[in-house]
């Protein structure tokens, strides 16, 4: 089966962008917890009269718990600039999606072709109107194929394709 994509920059940076934020979510959540239990234990800490520093060890929990929630800024912030970057390098135009029997190639013009063997995909993710294909070998972008850039059956073809191998598709 044989399909043109007409890649457009607006989906490239809102499909990454999504799955940004969907990969890095849980990431989010230890820090947070930091903070809202030094925050707990600084509250705590008016009501009771003990002899432990309780507000010590809640000063130095919201340090720890701010320190974690930096280093993710920084990550989300190196990532979004990554997207950005790279949508500027990134040519688009229209490429073909060949859908084989163990593979998928993906042509960069007339001669270069991608391949994705399905024996290399680990998982696909939709999120939105977009399916990323996560490979086995964990790159940091997987590749993504988005609905309105390619046709409809085109794209449900394809879902049912990689069901029939068994290869997972989470909605999410």
């Amino acid at each position: 089966m044989n399909y043109t994509l007409k890649l457009s920059k607006e989906n490239y940076i809102k499909d990454y962008r999504n799955y940004l934020a969907y990969s890095r979510k849980k990431h989010w959540y230890f820090p947070i917890g930091i903070l809202i239990l030094s925050t707990v234990l600084f509250i705590i800490s008016f009501f009771f009269d003990l002899n432990f520093d309780i507000r010590g060890v809640a000063f130095a929990l919201t340090i720890f718990g701010a320190t974690f929630l930096c280093f993710e800024l920084i990550h989300r912030f190196k990532a979004l600039k990554s997207i950005n970057g790279s949508s500027q390098v990134f040519k688009f135009d229209t490429e073909n999606l060949i859908i084989e029997s163990t593979q998928i190639k993906i042509s960069y013009g007339k001669v270069k072709y991608e391949s994705i063997f399905f024996s290399q995909i680990q998982k696909c993710l939709m999120l939105s109107d977009a399916i990323f294909l996560i490979l086995k070998k964990n790159e940091e972008w997987p590749y993504r194929i988005n609905k309105s850039e390619i046709s409809k059956e085109g794209f449900s073809e394809l879902i049912n394709n990689l069901n029939r191998r068994n290869i997972v598709v989470e909605n999410k």
